[in-house]
């Protein structure tokens, strides 16, 4: 069963929430960017590459790996992104519910 949160509560944990949240956005922005660039590349070395070192799809690769993990040039373990990705869920719902519940007690 979902945790329930009070209005403060739910506003306490928004503040802890929103700067991972705005990370995670800005992330995506960036891997989207790098996977069009990607995409782009594989196409050109795809059509005998045009003279395209096909070594250089994985060095952008490998640099977009250690962009969001510069500690390491591996992605973080799945169980580990997928908790967070939980947490933020349990955290977003339970503010958006305590929001409607205030909203409906007030109008």
């Amino acid at each position: 069963m979902a945790r329930r949160f009070t209005p403060r509560e739910a506003n306490e944990e928004l503040r802890e929430i929103r700067p991972l949240v705005e990370e995670l956005v800005e992330h995506r922005r960036e891997q989207r960017r790098v996977q069009a660039e990607r995409e782009a590349l594989a196409h050109r070395i795809a059509g005998n590459g045009g003279g395209i070192d096909s070594g250089e799809l994985a060095g952008l690769e490998e640099a977009e790996r250690r962009r969001v993990n510069p500690a390491a040039s591996a992605r973080p373990p799945d169980a580990e992104a997928q908790a967070l990705l939980d947490r933020t869920r349990t955290a977003t719902l339970g503010a958006a519910l305590a929001a409607v519940k205030t909203y409906a007690q007030q109008h």
